[in-house]
């Protein structure tokens, strides 16, 4: 299956509010985060190797969108709360477009990663849902290419 263009690259959908540009997508980064945490992080805490290695794209150190996700509140339905400076919103999508906006220097420094990026990778449902009729195009050579970048990738996470 070769990559499908990368939405966050192209800005599709890409961002918080459809006027802002911004270069990583958010529903699509907490996507890539839940898969992540719940079968690359977990399992390899269970299986006693700790920490993804500070190397590693996917390590929550190199996500670029970590400190905002982690500074969200829920409060209640559709009610948000800016964990930075205590502003409520009335949608995600708008508090998403407050952090971009307001808090962009809360990344932490030295974060490259964008987990929308690794979707097809990690099967993330919104790349399965896009993907549809493109697995018929699917080619040996675009699949080895798939299975390389795979491979590097964890071999960067290496404990």
């Amino acid at each position: 299956l070769a990559r499908p263009p990368n939405k966050s690259a192209t800005m599709v959908g890409s961002s918080p509010h459809p006027d802002e540009n911004t270069p990583c997508s958010r529903p699509e980064s907490r996507e890539a985060r839940r898969i992540v945490q719940t079968h690359i992080v977990t399992l390899s805490e269970e299986a006693g190797h700790g920490e993804l290695a500070p190397s590693c794209p996917l390590s929550p150190h190199n996500d670029v969108l970590a400190a905002h996700e982690a500074a969200k509140r829920r409060l209640s339905g559709a009610v948000w709360k800016c964990g930075l400076c205590g502003k409520q919103f009335r949608s995600e999508r708008h508090l998403d477009l407050h952090m971009h906006r307001k808090h962009a220097d809360a990344s932490p420094a030295g974060a490259t990663s964008c987990l929308a990026d690794e979707c097809d990778l990690l099967r993330c449902p919104s790349w399965v849902k896009r993907l549809g009729d493109a697995a018929a195009a699917c080619t040996e050579g675009a699949l080895a290419v798939r299975r390389e970048h795979c491979a590097a990738l964890m071999h960067s996470c290496a404990f």
